[in-house]
């Protein structure tokens, strides 16, 4: 027996993740990737809530949830995510993804033309 109540959060979560950041599967799986995407008390909110989904298919342990205080979780976790911009998300990826391709490149060709001028080529 499951806590329909803890699960549906979780669910709530896990979409929100997933419109937001791009990341499917479990919620603990989704937190986990997030990472340092998430500010830090949301991150440990997100842990709560994870841990709780994980607790709600234990019988004993699903009686032992704080509801109001995953819920207040919930509503924090929920707040940011739609507040958060997807597009916004993917832009900065790309400029990271392309700033870190541009910058190994010059890298590598300036330890080309080194050696080109050690070997005496150029």
């Amino acid at each position: 027996m499951t806590c329909p109540v803890v699960t549906e959060l979780a669910r709530n979560v896990s979409a929100g993740f997933e419109r937001v950041y791009g990341l499917r599967g479990p919620l603990d799986r989704q937190v986990r990737r997030a990472g340092r995407a998430l500010p830090a008390a949301l991150r440990r909110e997100a842990h709560l809530l994870a841990e709780a989904w994980e607790q709600a298919h234990h019988p004993r342990l699903s009686r032992r949830l704080d509801r109001a205080r995953l819920r207040l979780a919930h509503d924090r976790l929920m707040a940011y995510l739609c507040r958060a911009d997807a597009a916004r998300n993917r832009r900065v990826k790309l400029a990271s993804l392309i700033q870190t391709v541009s910058v190994n490149l010059l890298a590598a060709m300036a330890v080309l033309a080194g050696i080109a001028v050690w070997r005496g080529l150029v």
